[in-house]
C-alpha cells in the first residue's frame, strides 16, 4: 500500500521536538530571488544573519547623537549618570 501524504502543518504538528537546534540542522525556505523554489537553511546561516541585523542595529543605537543627558554633581563622592532618550530611526 502507498505512504499517505498529509499536508505540511500536520506533519510539523506531530513531529518530535528538536532541542536544542544543532548548527548543521536545516530549515526550509521558499527563496523569492529563485521564483520561490524551496531551499534549504541551515541553522548556523539563521543565528548568523540575525546576529549580523542585531549588531548593525545596536550599533546604530550607539551612534545616534543627541538625546543624552548626563546627570549628577561635580563632587568626587556624587556619581554621573547617563540618561538616553530612545529616538526613532
Amino acid at each position: 500500500m502507498g505512504q499517505i501524504i498529509r499536508p505540511l502543518g500536520e506533519q510539523i504538528h506531530a513531529a518530535a521536538d528538536k532541542t536544542p537546534p544543532v548548527d548543521a540542522d536545516q530549515l526550509p525556505i521558499s527563496d523569492s530571488a529563485a521564483s520561490f523554489t524551496v531551499k534549504s537553511l541551515t541553522w548556523a546561516d539563521l543565528k548568523g544573519t540575525i546576529l549580523t541585523a542585531a549588531s548593525a542595529l545596536y550599533a546604530t543605537l550607539l551612534g545616534k547623537a543627541g538625546g543624552q543627558t548626563l546627570n549628577g554633581g561635580t563632587a568626587a563622592s556624587e556619581t554621573l549618570t547617563l540618561a538616553c532618550v530612545m529616538m526613532a530611526l
